[in-house]
């Protein structure tokens, strides 16, 4: 699973409060299955602002409530297992 587009999704233009629970709701259902991944270049983004690519980070280390051992899974041991590449 991709954990991403929160922020997209959100109906908030910027801290996205409202798409915490449901990252947090993936993270818990498949964390051995989650990867991250931004949008870049953020094609037809519709809101009045554009996000700063760091408050997506950010918006996952929420979804995780800064867990290191979960952002570790995340961010390296699930994509290097999933895509066959040593973390």
């Amino acid at each position: 699973m991709m954990l991403s587009n929160g922020a997209r999704l959100s109906r908030m233009t910027d801290d996205w409060n409202d798409a915490v629970p449901f990252g947090q709701a993936f993270v818990e259902a498949a964390p051995d299955s989650m990867i991250w991944g931004s949008d870049w270049p953020h094609v037809r983004w519709r809101k009045s602002r554009m996000p700063n690519d760091a408050e997506l980070v950010a918006l996952m280390y929420r979804y995780v409530d800064h867990d290191a051992g979960l952002i570790q899974k995340i961010l390296v041991d699930n994509p290097a297992r999933l895509h066959g590449f040593s973390a």
